[in-house]
């Protein structure tokens, strides 16, 4: 009885440390009496610290010298108020390229993607198929799918004209593109440079580079903290962007990790023909290897070696349907992680329906069960994005309640 009186009144009264940690937008010139102010806010409030997060109107350069005495000030503002000062990993999100520094200096670590154009031709017809990027395969299948004819010979310039003197085909042209689009985590500040383009996930050179360029100088710099003033480090929204998950040395991976060639079997990636269950498995597999061994692997060792906790998030980790294509699988990325996270869209639970997210979201589920398997003691939520100002404490609350 002494104990579950204990606990009750641990539970109606927490420790500081269980309370709270606010994302702390860094979105201005960062003037040092109002980060004085803002900290002391957060403790007298019984908050156990706050994640800095650079984000959209940071005046200061990202990473640069005065970024770094900002940063530094933060750090001994937190110390003097007793609070814990998460690193968050990017200049706003998706994690992995430097604020535009990384795309900018090494644009051979750009996110390609499998890109492909399908359609079907009857016997006698004509089909034009339009072919971007660079060539991966060009294929005709017939209905039946024992029967495949290369169609390289039948591309012109850049576009692949096909008329098949019997049968109907199914034809397919399969394409590695470079991700063209501009992200958060180049835009929306005075200095950022509007690059296009995304980090190689699939890479461990590319991610290497990344940890390199943010990892190592935060510990250049505070290092000395790891563990304690600093308990961790934040990733928000790695994912493959675009297409099917591709990699530029992906066919000689595919073909060391599952034995064969993937282009004797490509077309069954969009075709339901011969042996297309078994491999699609092997293609996410291996997908789901490269990223877990080349960003989550190679994070979450940094930060064990470090006296971190590796934590963040996934990118659209409640919708089942999207993992393959953005992550590979769910358990390889956050088994990585030393709390693992979710991001909860909203101010409603999952029995609401939820503009943002699927209902019922199962990502709370899921990320509490990987965390039970692997032996982590606790793990994060991102709450409150996209809950709109109209609204209420009350919303919030019964949120934190069902969480």
């Amino acid at each position: 009885m002494e104990n579950e009186a204990s606990l009750e009144e641990i539970f109606q009264n927490p420790l500081k440390d269980f309370g709270p940690a606010p994302f702390w937008f860094l979105n201005n010139d960062l003037p040092e009496e109002e980060i004085d102010w803002f900290l002391q806010e957060v403790s007298e409030k019984r908050n156990s610290g706050v994640f800095l997060h650079p984000r959209t109107g940071l005046e200061v350069e990202y990473l640069s010298q005065d970024f770094w005495e900002k940063i530094a000030y933060c750090m001994e503002t937190c110390r003097k108020y007793d609070l814990k000062a998460w690193l968050y990993d990017e200049y706003n999100w998706p994690s992995g390229v430097v604020g535009g520094k990384l795309l900018r200096e090494h644009p051979e670590y750009i996110q390609s993607y499998l890109d492909y154009k399908r359609g079907k031709v009857e016997e006698g017809q004509i089909i034009k198929v339009p072919v971007e990027g660079k060539l991966i395969a060009a294929l005709a299948v017939n209905q039946s799918g024992n029967k495949i004819i290369s169609l390289k010979d039948e591309i012109s310039g850049s576009i692949l004209e096909f008329q098949p003197e019997r049968d109907d085909w199914n034809v397919v042209v399969f394409s590695e593109r470079t991700n063209p689009d501009i992200f958060f985590s180049t835009t929306c500040a005075p200095w950022a440079g509007n690059e296009r383009g995304y980090l190689d996930l699939l890479s461990k050179d590319a991610v290497r580079c990344f940890i390199e360029y943010t990892h190592e100088e935060y510990r250049k710099r505070f290092g000395k903290d790891f563990g304690e003033l600093i308990p961790g480090i934040f990733t928000d929204e790695p994912a493959n962007y675009r297409g099917l998950p591709w990699s530029r040395n992906f066919l000689e991976e595919f073909s060391r990790r599952r034995g064969y060639d993937l282009l004797e079997k490509i077309h069954e990636l969009v075709f339901n023909v011969g042996d297309y269950v078994k491999t699609r498995c092997d293609y996410f597999g291996v997908v789901s290897e490269l990223f877990s061994e080349a960003f989550y692997g190679q994070i979450g060792a940094w930060c064990r070696e470090n006296g971190l906790k590796f934590t963040g998030h996934l990118f659209i980790e409640e919708e089942m349907e999207t993992v393959p294509s953005y992550h590979g699988n769910v358990y390889t990325a956050l088994k990585e992680m030393g709390m693992p996270g979710l991001d909860w869209l909203s101010d409603k639970t999952s029995y609401d329906e939820i503009s943002m997210v699927e209902s019922p979201d199962l990502a709370p589920k899921i990320v509490s069960s990987i965390a039970h398997a692997t032996g982590k003691r606790f793990v994060l939520c991102e709450y409150g994005g996209g809950s709109g100002w109209e609204t209420t404490l009350m919303s919030l609350k019964n949120l934190v309640n069902y969480l």
